[in-house]
């Protein structure tokens, strides 16, 4: 049997991202609504017609050279536009206009972690764009909507560094979650604002020859990338174990079936037969617009996630959770627990009644998390779960004060007198309420005897109701078995 090679892959990716401004790239038509009727948003200049002069959208410009900063990219102060010469029916000109030789940012990095290490991805470009028309192809026909034709897209070129489906999909998330936060895109995968083209090619292990490169166009999910990354592993590797030659090519990705399909020979560089647009001036970009560009990009995910982890005590779920909202990630980080620590509150403890209890309310009364603060303030906060903690309202119990401050906004101990929550102290009492519940339920006891634990829980949920609620569920418990272990 044939020995067969081990190859290592080598990916590149290209991301369009739809720029979030109000009208398209060179022409004054608004964005089009993702569900608006075809080819209403729409204008000489975006269909293409002879003899129109395009306008330039400074805004885009702008959000590119933010992009670059954001991923600590390298601005050229001096850019331009180029002609990008081809015919295909989506292309209203005959051309597209779209940056070679002068991109507004050359190089930068992404960060992503891989095998519990950190890895930088380098980029070797971000350049502007405008995008293409929307083709439909049913039954035999061809569909064309000209709304999309025009509107801003930033491309985003990585340099051959991904090794694999997993660290495409983590470096293409990163990506997102950074352009998203510094608001240059909406980021919404399903309506196109985020699509990723994918080079691939293997090499023998070891060697520093590249394989020839595959292309698949237009995928908008990270799972679909992931998908077709691997897919397209195993088909080259089957491929060059068979002594068949892989050839440069444009793919699709058919995410019903799970393949790519070829769809055209790839072109090069010179086959678009790039030149300066003439239409279009120089571009410039001074350093005070910059320097506004920079002080505007806020503290980023990952910014985030490394100041908890350096200050804090606090599991990944949890760090996870505070750093992916600005609003949950400053309420946390601004709430002072008492000093000295005799209070028994841990960061730990604190952030899980964030992310668990107080979320939870919010969404369930379709609160935004910029009100957080407003809701809950943090010194109410820090006195439940201090009155949590020391047992003098049970979890339960707090729960109903958390969420009747929602609408009253009144303290802990004000609320906890006002709903009747104070937790049951008096251990005869208690015992007494449990017996109760014993000698009303002589199913669950025979259930118990008989091996069934879970009786238990049913009893200490009879024991809840008849307590109204103040009774300590692990309290209840010890009292409940004692009963029925007929111990004293």
């Amino acid at each position: 049997m044939k020995e067969q090679k081990v190859y290592e892959p080598v990916i590149g990716l290209e991301v369009h991202v739809q720029l979030n401004t109000n009208s398209k790239m060179f022409c004054n038509c608004a964005i089009a609504p993702f569900d608006s009727s075809p080819n209403t948003y729409v204008c000489n200049i975006c269909m293409g017609y002879p003899g129109t002069l395009p306008l330039i959208n400074n805004k885009a410009i702008e959000m590119v050279a933010k992009s670059g900063l954001a991923l600590n990219g390298n601005i050229n102060q001096k850019t331009r536009f180029d002609r990008k010469n081809y015919h295909y029916p989506d292309l209203m000109k005959g051309y597209q206009i779209s940056q070679f030789k002068y991109p507004i940012v050359v190089g930068g990095e992404v960060e992503i972690n891989t095998n519990n290490k950190k890895k930088h991805i380098k980029l070797n470009r971000i350049h502007l764009e405008e995008d293409t028309a929307k083709l439909t192809h049913a039954n035999s026909k061809s569909f064309i909507d000209i709304n999309r034709s025009g509107t801003p897209l930033m491309e985003v070129v990585s340099e051959p560094e991904i090794g694999n489906a997993d660290e495409a999909r983590k470096y293409l998330q990163e990506l997102h979650s950074i352009f998203t936060e510094i608001g240059v895109t909406k980021g919404n995968l399903e309506q196109g604002h985020f699509r990723c083209d994918a080079n691939i090619s293997l090499k023998p292990i070891g060697s520093k020859t590249l394989g020839e490169k595959v292309e698949i166009k237009n995928m908008n999910s990270f799972r679909s990338v992931y998908r077709a990354i691997n897919y397209e592993i195993e088909r080259q590797t089957n491929e060059l174990n068979s002594n068949k030659v892989i050839v440069q090519e444009t793919r699709g990705w058919n995410e019903s079936k799970g393949i790519t399909i070829s769809q055209r020979s790839k072109e090069s560089a010179h086959d678009y037969r790039y030149f300066p647009d003439p239409d279009l001036p120089n571009i410039y970009i001074d350093e005070e617009l910059l320097s506004d560009l920079k002080k505007s990009i806020p503290e980023l995910k990952k910014d985030r996630v490394e100041y908890l982890l350096s200050n804090y005590e606090l599991n990944e779920q949890v760090i996870q959770i505070l750093s992916s909202d600005i609003n949950l990630y400053d309420y946390f980080k601004n709430i002072e627990l008492p000093k000295p620590r005799n209070s028994n509150i841990t960061d730990q403890d604190l952030a899980n009644w964030i992310t668990e209890e107080i979320i939870k309310i919010l969404d369930s009364n379709k609160i935004n998390t910029d009100k957080i603060s407003s809701i809950f303030k943090p010194n109410y906060l820090i006195e439940l779960i201090e009155l949590t903690n020391s047992k003098k309202i049970n979890r339960n119990g707090s729960r109903n004060v958390l969420s009747s401050m929602v609408e009253s906004r009144k303290s802990p101990k004000d609320l906890i007198d006002e709903l009747g929550l104070t937790k049951i102290a008096d251990s005869g009492q208690l015992n007494e309420l449990c017996i109760q519940a014993v000698n009303n339920n002589p199913d669950a006891v025979s259930d118990f005897n008989s091996g069934k634990e879970t009786a238990v829980k049913f009893l200490i949920g009879q024991v809840m109701k008849l307590s109204k609620g103040k009774a300590d569920p692990k309290d209840a418990e010890l009292n409940i078995l004692k009963i029925l272990n007929n111990e004293k």
